[in-house]
């Protein structure tokens, strides 16, 4: 579901209790090459997760409630979030085990100096993303 770069998924316009306005993009299956659907373990894991809709905030456009929209977002926009989300955190965390472990402390301190280095990741992670100017997201009428 690419074109031109971009990463393309077709969602519709609705609306919450409080009056605000999203796009629903169901979420896709990890897995869609076997075919053995509820046998499978990945398709089991991905039902334990109630509401299999994704949904992304529509503000200042003007679309009524049931519209059919197209969600684009360029792909190494999409690569960069992900790295920022999952790499700096994971850094953090192997960072702080390194440390503890390089000041030779006991287990219970090792673990302390890995968590510690998680929050910290994270922390990081959010100032960056802040900062970092990602692509937005694009929606436009199907």
């Amino acid at each position: 579901m690419s074109e031109s770069g971009n990463i393309i998924a077709t969602g519709r316009v609705m609306r919450d209790r409080k009056g605000r306005t999203w796009v629903g993009v169901p979420r896709r299956s990890a897995c869609k090459s076997c075919g053995q659907g509820d046998r499978c373990g990945m398709s089991v894991l991905g039902g334990l997760g109630g509401d299999q809709t994704l949904r992304l905030p529509l503000d200042g456009v003007d679309y009524q409630v049931g519209d059919v929209v197209n969600v684009s977002c360029p792909r190494d926009g999409l690569l960069a979030a992900a790295m920022l989300a999952y790499g700096l955190p994971a850094l953090g965390l192997m960072g702080g085990a390194v440390c503890a472990v390089a000041f030779q402390v006991k287990d219970e301190y090792q673990a302390l100096g890995a968590l510690t280095g998680l929050i910290l990741g994270l922390m990081i992670t959010r100032w960056a993303a802040a900062r970092a100017g990602l692509p937005n997201m694009n929606v436009a009428k199907e």
